[in-house]
């Protein structure tokens, strides 16, 4: 694997060319960059450079957000939550002293006790959060990735709502279907009876005429019966509930994950 970082500015470039356009060949430039960039990160932190550390990780941030906006274009709401996610702490790392600390140590809190913990809360409560936010905003790119983070997330209420009204509308077509499929069954038993009570006229056979065979009125034989629409309606709305509670189920963590990591 490469590891010169100037190989992954390079890839971040073509991945940008394919914006729009190829964004699955974007994703890929750009996590290509990203293990080239990680790893340069990773081994000035080895060797104590923390500078230039923060300056990788300013990039990597960059890298991430434009992950996240590919992956928002192809509507991955999922994907593009946890890159963006990634992007902003990337920027606390890459902007702010003591970052890079304050970021690990947070975590390790999480971990081993939640965010509900008195230790989240105390050390939250030592962050200057003016000062941070300064600093934050005065980064060129920042304001356009916060816009971005914003863009998917009313991108994915958009996406619950459009999942939440779809299923209604199957809820109220399975009772139309219903209606429909009880009043077909009841209008098809009401001519069964019918043709069963008419009596079948006799054979009338003569030596000039043929053989003729004359019945009452009687239901056609259409052959094999189709299946129900009505069990094809709520097997097709079962499963299409389970694929909308499904996404949702996947979208919140995400969803609340970033919001947390934009406040």
């Amino acid at each position: 694997m490469a590891t010169d970082p100037l190989v992954a500015r390079h890839l971040n470039t073509l991945g940008l060319s394919c914006h729009g356009h190829d964004d699955a060949e974007a994703l890929q430039y750009h996590r290509d960059a990203l293990k080239i960039l990680e790893w340069n990160k990773c081994n000035a932190l080895l060797f104590e450079k923390m500078e230039l550390s923060r300056e990788y990780a300013l990039e990597m941030a960059i890298t991430q957000s434009n992950i996240g906006d590919a992956m928002r274009r192809g509507n991955d709401f999922v994907g593009a939550a946890e890159a963006y996610k990634e992007c902003l702490d990337l920027f606390l790392e890459g902007l702010i002293d003591n970052g890079i600390m304050l970021k690990t140590k947070l975590n390790e809190i999480e971990q081993q006790q939640g965010r509900d913990g008195g230790s989240y809360a105390a050390v939250i409560d030592g962050v200057d959060f003016d000062a941070v936010g300064k600093t934050l905003h005065e980064h060129a790119d920042y304001a356009r990735i916060v816009a971005g983070v914003n863009t998917l997330l009313r991108e994915i209420q958009c996406a619950k709502f459009v999942s939440h009204s779809a299923s209604s509308r199957r809820r109220r077509r399975m009772s139309k279907l219903r209606a429909t499929e009880e009043n077909l069954k009841k209008a098809v038993e009401s001519l069964s009876m019918a043709s069963e009570t008419t009596s079948i006229k006799k054979i009338s056979l003569t030596k000039q005429a043929k053989p003729s065979l004359k019945r009452s009125v009687s239901m056609p034989d259409y052959g094999p019966t189709r299946p129900s629409l009505l069990r094809r309606s709520v097997t097709s709305i079962d499963d299409n509930q389970d694929k909308y509670n499904g996404i949702s189920a996947r979208i919140a963590p995400a969803e609340k994950a970033l919001v947390i990591a934009l406040k």
